[in-house]
């Protein structure tokens, strides 16, 4: 696979890294390989991403579905001191589609009856999701700022990547979500179904919070001693 350069720099940036998550159908892994072959990008996938805040997962059970949304946690929490810094962040670009055919956004809202039903891919965007709502318009904006979603044009030698909207502008998203959650409400007793992931993101923001303005208070000081 060749892909257009130029949309990739569209969606890169100044960024000289990206990370490459979608559907198996769609040749996500095929896109990042083709990152790679192109003059100044590294991409990774799942497979060989390095998480660097292990302690996001504290307490947290482990499961397949679990490891794949920490990579996403993982990534803008990254990004969040990055933004922090004045550094480009890393685009993290979801392929969910190719020439004529997409997945149907509904799927990302429906449960699934049992856990070989379940496609990690939705569980994934289902975390993209809570990332960009529920955590401070902060960090919800790095979040916005990581996710880009892309379909692929594979009409020609060289396919071109086209952003697509983000699945929950489609106008009967915010239907499907509520009711998902009112069944997790009906199963679980409450709204949310496990607490732990989100409590040990929020314990990173407050912690990245108040390291950066600890080290902006010292350089305000040393700007007036000087």
């Amino acid at each position: 696979m060749k892909i257009d350069e130029d949309s990739i720099r569209e969606l890169c940036g100044n960024s000289s890294e990206v990370v490459v998550f979608g559907f198996g159908k769609y040749n996500y892994k095929e896109v990042c390989n083709a990152f790679n072959k192109s003059n100044g990008i590294n991409a990774v996938h799942s497979d060989n991403y390095e998480t660097k805040n292990t302690d996001l997962t504290n307490n947290n059970p482990y499961s397949i579905y679990n490891y794949f949304k920490f990579i996403i946690n993982d990534l803008i929490v990254e990004n969040y001191k990055r933004q922090k810094e004045g550094k480009p962040i890393v685009p993290l670009i979801f392929v969910v589609g190719k020439s004529d055919e997409s997945y149907d956004p509904k799927q990302i809202a429906q449960r699934d009856e049992g856990p070989i039903d379940k496609w990690v891919t939705l569980t994934e965007l289902r975390r993209v999701y809570k990332l960009a709502t529920e955590f401070g318009p902060e960090f919800s904006k790095v979040a916005l700022d990581t996710v880009k979603f892309v379909r692929l044009e594979t009409n020609s030698e060289v396919t071109t990547l086209k952003p697509v909207p983000p699945f929950w502008e489609g106008k009967e998203w915010q239907q499907d979500w509520q009711t998902r959650k009112e069944e997790t409400q009906q199963r679980h007793g409450q709204l949310i179904k496990n607490s732990i992931w989100r409590s040990n993101l929020q314990e990173k923001i407050q912690e990245i919070d108040s390291q950066y303005s600890d080290e902006n208070s010292k350089e305000e000081k040393n700007t007036l001693k000087s």
